[in-house]
């Protein structure tokens, strides 16, 4: 695959994890915050995904949690984590 295959496959998958995490559906919310919360270093784990795109794990679940408070939607469980 190449690097350029991979950015956009993780790309993908991130946006769909800051869509689900900041959706109104306490399902896929869970599902999502559970994710970017779990501490692995796999391939495809959300710290794996950032470090691809360059991104800072806890930057991203801030993100997150503005979208969600300006969204009005319940309040998101990260808890802060460092990568």
């Amino acid at each position: 695959m190449s690097d350029r295959a991979v950015h956009r496959l993780a790309g993908a998958v991130l946006l769909q994890a800051i869509q689900d995490a900041t959706s109104r559906s306490a399902g896929r919310r869970a599902g999502a915050v559970r994710w970017m919360n779990r501490q692995v270093e796999s391939c495809y784990s959300f710290s794996f995904i950032c470090r691809v795109l360059n991104r800072d794990p806890n930057e991203v679940r801030r993100l997150c949690e503005r979208q969600a408070a300006s969204n009005q939607i319940p309040e998101l469980s990260f808890r802060q984590v460092a990568n």
